[in-house]
């Protein structure tokens, strides 16, 4: 009986039990009586599973099985039951003292019903509780080892070096990933054992720690591993980030397990599958469908060694086809491929009961889907996944899971930010497999794929989160009890019209191009996702959303949002930008949306992106004093003093984004004083002078000034700012030359863009140390690469795009008059356009 199983329905059940809507239900006494059966359940349920080892009977088996899916319905129950009386107090409250005394009876009955309701549950919950009372490690051979010996050279070469201290070695990676065979061959090979006396008190040891999970192992056994100075070395595996990185003392190595590349991949499934022999291979035909499995593997070991001992008894091409058609069904129910799943599985079940559930939900996007972090925290809040914490905003809890999820390797990140932040996420194959198995089995996830074109089979199941990825009819999705929607299709998907208990509904990218009536009806609906669809308006009544949290139509067709939005008191997230295609495009690439001043009501508010600058909301900003993020477009000069005055009331402002009219209408800001706070500040517009303020900005991470057209050089202004990562230049002076004298010790990322006047860059000894990407664009008079480049020892992409040739020849080739001055540049490329696209190339060898 593993914890994952315990907390899909005692864990759920507990955590729904402290909605606030219950506190108003009358129902504290079953409440109660319920959460102290459900305690008591959980721990004989803990004690039993470590008493058997997680081994138990088959009847033993089957009776926690049947356990497990009473309460993940009952738990099921209990949320539908809170939703429902969510919606009968709303109605009750938003009444009319006259029409409350009217609707007092009907109230009465809803108080009354849920707590009969409840009463049921309880008494299901004792019944249950009356009757349920009368990971070996994976060792390859030695010729199965393969694309180890890199790694397996630096971790020798750290365990064996001449440094006196104790050093702990950490591996990590994820489960399957080869951790324990790596660390299992040094540990076995000569000369390791050669190297230390491992059994002597005092002397120099060598300890594997294998599979640790937490820090706590060691703070009991450190006592026990003396620290001298006899060159004594401690190696750890596991799957966890933080364990890798915990202080051990001063002798500290961490070395990232990296998944095999794909000749690695084809080399250790042939040794498998064909016994080494691709002539075998080759003869039966098999290399095409047998690269399509492995890619499904995505290069982790445990699977593709599983996967290809399985295979190597399988003759017929139609049984490997069978194979890759049914991977999923393999893993839950093929013998030689179990070990995977119940090695991936250890981690899961590591998993707290908060962050299963927002694993999970992560296997509805499809494979390989690049899976964003705003996109998939305001989801998970919007399920109510994640959990309060008095003083911490549930945005940066929601963050604190998903670094836990990556952390722990069971989502890898694609895609990093400037400023060091995981920004694009996604799910190996094989993991998201086994997540796809363990959702479907507690009724939490489904997915609609061409893979299941029984309609039959799929329409009655029931889940509470579907992902549409097919064409369909509508007909077939009808299920109720619903509470997420994804359609990840370019089908149009015509909406059905029974989903009382939706909380999020995401049609990015869909062909949707009108939204149904019945959508306003949709009272629990927190998230709306509307962004790249072809929707020109939202429906009338759209304040009835009245939970609604998130709105995003970024790059939709909606040019203007309805009336009586302000009532959309719950609203955190209103995200509205749009790219212009036109014919001003040069200037105005980004569109706004229009919006009524009373937008200023919504006090929860703290994402505005982003809408046009009129007077009246320029002046009404000023009350919205929560806001983190704002985006003006088609601001004028005579809104600056308005509007700075109201951008001085917002103190915890991180983002702003201000876009001048015209590239001739000067934005007037000199008044802004209230910075400390801003993060990333973006400014699209004439600037008469330098803000004075600009050296003020403590905590800027991302300066962007477009069409500035400064007379003077603003570098002297912002080279101090202590945490200032990327700076954009984009035609904002008019200067011949741009000398970044000294300062930016942090900044990594320069863009020099559109710079007429320009015709020389001078970097000087000791400035932009940490510089990793310079781009320059578009500065036809600039003949040579910045004076100073050598300098920049940390450089790693050097990007020229649509420059002078005379730049490009006096760099291109080992005999180039500049070449000496740029040879350290790994990765250097020359952009540029011709009739028939755009194009680039290599200038790094």
């Amino acid at each position: 009986m593993s914890s994952a199983t315990v907390d899909f329905g005692i864990g759920l059940i507990l955590s729904l039990l402290e909605n606030e809507t219950l506190l108003l239900s009358g129902v504290h006494g079953e409440i109660e009586k319920m959460k102290k059966e459900l305690l008591i359940m959980k721990s004989f349920l803990e004690d039993t599973h470590q008493e058997h080892g997680g081994n138990g009977s088959t009847t033993t088996t089957q009776l926690f099985q049947t356990f497990v899916t009473n309460t993940r319905d009952l738990a099921y129950q209990v949320e539908d039951i809170i939703d429902e009386f969510a919606y009968h107090i709303h109605g009750y409250r938003s009444c009319t003292k006259l029409r409350r005394a009217f609707h007092f009876p009907k109230y009465m009955w809803a108080r009354h019903s849920i707590a009969h309701k409840l009463k049921m549950v309880n008494e299901m919950i004792q019944s249950i509780s009356d009757s349920m009372k009368s990971e070996s490690s994976l060792f390859f051979s030695e010729n199965s080892l393969v694309g180890i010996d890199a790694a397996k050279g630096k971790l020798i070469g750290w365990l064996m070096s001449q440094e006196p201290q104790r050093i702990v070695v950490s591996v990590v990676g994820m489960g399957g990933s080869g951790k324990t065979t790596l660390s299992a061959n040094i540990f076995k090979s000569r000369i390791i054992r050669k190297h230390f006396e491992s059994y002597a008190w005092s002397k120099r040891y060598f300890v594997v720690l294998d599979d640790v999970w937490n820090t706590g192992l060691w703070k009991e056994i450190s006592i026990a591993l003396p620290d001298g100075i006899c060159g004594s070395r401690v190696m750890v595996t596991t799957r966890s980030n933080n364990v890798a990185s915990f202080s051990y003392g001063i002798g500290s190595r961490k070395h990232d397990i990296e998944l095999l590349k794909e000749d690695e991949t084809w080399l250790l499934f042939c040794n498998k599958a064909f016994s080494g022999s691709l002539e075998q291979c080759g003869r039966q035909n098999l290399e095409l469908i047998a690269r399509r499995l492995l890619e499904r593997c995505q290069g982790l070991p445990l699977a593709i060694a599983s996967l290809g001992s399985m295979m190597s008894t399988k003759k017929l091409e139609s049984e490997w086809k069978r194979v890759y058609n049914t991977l999923n069904w393999e893993l839950n129910n093929n013998l030689e491929l179990k070990v995977v799943r119940s090695i991936l599985l250890l981690s899961f079940n590591d998993l707290p009961y908060t962050l299963k559930r927002c694993f999970l939900y992560c296997s509805l996007f499809p494979v390989n889907y690049r899976m964003k972090r705003k996109r998939l925290v305001r989801m998970w809040m919007a399920q109510r996944f994640v959990e309060p914490i008095r003083g911490v905003k549930a945005e940066e809890v929601a963050d604190s899971y998903l670094n836990e999820l990556i952390y722990r390797n069971m989502l890898q990140v694609i895609l990093w930010n400037p400023f060091g932040r995981p920004k694009v996420f996604k799910m190996h194959d094989v993991i998201r497999e086994i997540a796809i198995s363990v959702s479907n089995a507690e009724r939490f996830c489904d997915v609609y794929t061409n893979d299941n074109d029984d309609a039959e089979a799929t329409e009655d199941y029931d889940t509470r989160h579907l992902c549409i990825q097919r064409e369909m009819r509508s007909s077939m999705v009808r299920k109720t009890n619903l509470h997420s929607l994804l359609v990840c299709t370019k089908q149009n998907i015509e909406l059905p019209p029974s989903l009382n208990h939706l909380r999020a509904l995401d049609l990015e990218d869909s062909a949707i191009t009108k939204l149904p009536d019945c959508l306003v009806t949709l009272f629990n609906l927190k998230y709306l996702n509307l962004s790249k669809t072809r929707v020109k308006k939202l429906p009338r009544n759209f304040h009835r959303l009245i939970n609604l949290e998130t709105l995003n139509t970024k790059h939709s067709k909606i040019e203007e949002l309805p009336p009586g939005m302000s009532k959309l008191r719950k609203l955190r997230y209103l995200i509205t930008f749009r790219c212009n295609y036109g014919h001003d495009s040069n200037w105005n690439y980004v569109l706004g949306t229009k919006v009524s001043p009373n937008i200023y009501l919504l006090k929860d508010l703290q994402v505005m992106d982003c809408f046009n600058a009129e007077a009246e909301l320029i002046k009404k900003l000023g009350n919205m004093t929560q806001l983190t993020r704002i985006s003006l477009v088609m601001v004028r000069r005579e809104h600056g003093s308005d509007l700075c005055k109201s951008l001085n009331k917002i103190k915890r402002l991180r983002f702003l984004s201000l876009t001048s009219i015209d590239e001739e209408e000067p934005l007037e800001i000199g008044e802004l004083i209230a910075t400390a706070s801003i993060e990333k500040l973006f400014l699209a517009g004439k600037l008469e002078t330098v803000p004075s303020w600009f050296n003020n900005l403590e905590s800027l991470t991302y300066l962007g000034l477009r069409g500035s057209r400064l007379q003077e050089n603003a570098i002297c202004y912002i080279q101090a700012l202590p945490k200032l990562v990327w700076l954009s230049f984009y035609n904002a002076y008019m200067g011949p030359v741009l000398c970044f004298a000294q300062g930016f010790e942090n900044l990594k990322i320069l863009d020099i863009v559109q710079m007429k006047h320009l015709t020389e860059i001078v970097i000087e000894d000791g400035a932009m140390f940490e510089l990793q990407k310079l781009h320059v664009r578009d500065c036809r008079g600039l003949k040579t690469v910045p004076k100073g480049i050598e300098t920049l020892v940390n450089i790693q992409e050097l990007h020229l795009s649509h420059v002078s040739d005379e730049l490009v020849e006096r760099i291109r080739g080992e005999r180039s008059v500049d070449r000496s001055r740029v040879k350290h540049i790994p990765t250097i490329k020359h952009h540029f356009r011709t009739d028939d696209g755009s194009h680039y190339v290599s200038l790094s060898s």
